[in-house]
């Protein structure tokens, strides 16, 4: 099998425009999650078929637009929707194409310009004999972004589903809609992390506004999924480095802009990036903060809550101006 397929993928690696490949990505990934949403049960009646291929799409391409309510998905079909978010983000969408990158490129060939010895990172009394090509780094970076998609989710999710046992009211407003705990803090977690903005209730977000700490667990992971992941990235890539001392992560640090990796920034422009995001983060916080106190419909009897809400929506603002890669 991998003979027969062998000629298939290099013809769709070297010949077929990214373009097309990311469109074609898009459309099998949303066909097969309708299809998937069409053979699954709602929870009650049945959906229309134009409906359910539209929340495919939009699930995949993380827009957020829907015209079905959301309670009415079945605890499988909010799973198949968590797939479909979950594949269409960017952080994964960037890891597939690290993979086709990686194809592109000789395997360990130390005679090429993408070959950088380790003599030259200084490393020559430790390893005194390694190589590593660029396909080797790309490798690396591949299992770092895996790794840290992997780690984000299921801390967030973990502390998300512990959050709404702790707070009783929370879980029985979950239970009268008839809605799994797990699945809403695993549902949640991946719609903010890839900024799609679905929630597996009916009013949205607007349903934790009684509950701030809910919010303050997902604001991070509006940023480490969408407008501050170079940082994030950079910044695991570097501890890890310092944890383990292992030279794979010196090559990958040291040879950024070899690899060609755009969500992979030296240290000066990750701070400057870092500095705008805060920048634009004070400025819509501030607008909304100081144009709704002269309205009292906007902060009721309890500011506080409202005010975790605003910096919510002001985080998600500027998580929708998605990376340019």
């Amino acid at each position: 099998m991998k003979y027969l397929l062998a000629p298939v993928v290099d013809f769709v690696v070297y010949q077929v425009s990214p373009f097309f490949i990311n469109l074609f990505y898009f459309v099998l990934l949303s066909t097969l999650g309708f299809l998937s949403l069409k053979i699954t049960k709602p929870r009650d009646g049945s959906l229309d078929d134009l409906d359910l291929f539209f929340t495919s799409v939009s699930a995949s391409t993380v827009s957020s637009m829907s015209i079905v309510e959301m309670e009415a998905f079945s605890n499988v079909q909010l799973i198949i929707l968590t797939v479909l978010m979950l594949m269409g983000g960017e952080v994964f969408t960037s890891m597939l194409e690290l993979r086709f990158r990686s194809t592109e490129l000789p395997k360990g060939n130390p005679c090429t310009n993408s070959s950088i010895e380790l003599l030259e990172l200084g490393k020559v009394d430790q390893h005194p004999s390694t190589t590593y090509s660029k396909h080797d780094g790309i490798g690396f970076v591949g299992y770092v972004v895996l790794g840290y998609l992997l780690v984000v989710q299921t801390v967030d999710s973990s502390f998300v589903f512990f959050y709404v046992i702790i707070i009783p009211r929370a879980s029985q407003v979950l239970k009268s809609k008839g809605t799994q705990l797990s699945t809403f803090s695993i549902f949640t977690t991946v719609s903010t992390f890839t900024n799609c903005g679905f929630v597996p209730t009916n009013e949205n977000m607007t349903v934790s506004k009684e509950y701030s700490g809910l919010l303050l667990i997902l604001i991070p992971q509006l940023l480490m999924g969408n407008t501050l992941y170079p940082i994030f990235l950079r910044t695991v890539i570097w501890a890890l480095r310092k944890l383990t001392n292992r030279i794979e992560f010196s090559f990958i640090l040291d040879n950024y802009d070899v690899l060609g990796y755009g969500h992979l920034m030296s240290w000066l422009r990750s701070f400057f990036f870092g500095c705008y995001c805060s920048w634009v983060d004070h400025a819509v916080a501030s607008d909304v903060l100081f144009n709704g106190m002269e309205d009292r419909r906007v902060w009721g009897s309890e500011p506080l809550p409202e005010i975790r809400g605003i910096l919510f929506s002001g985080y998600k603002f500027k998580a929708c101006r998605r990376i340019n890669r």
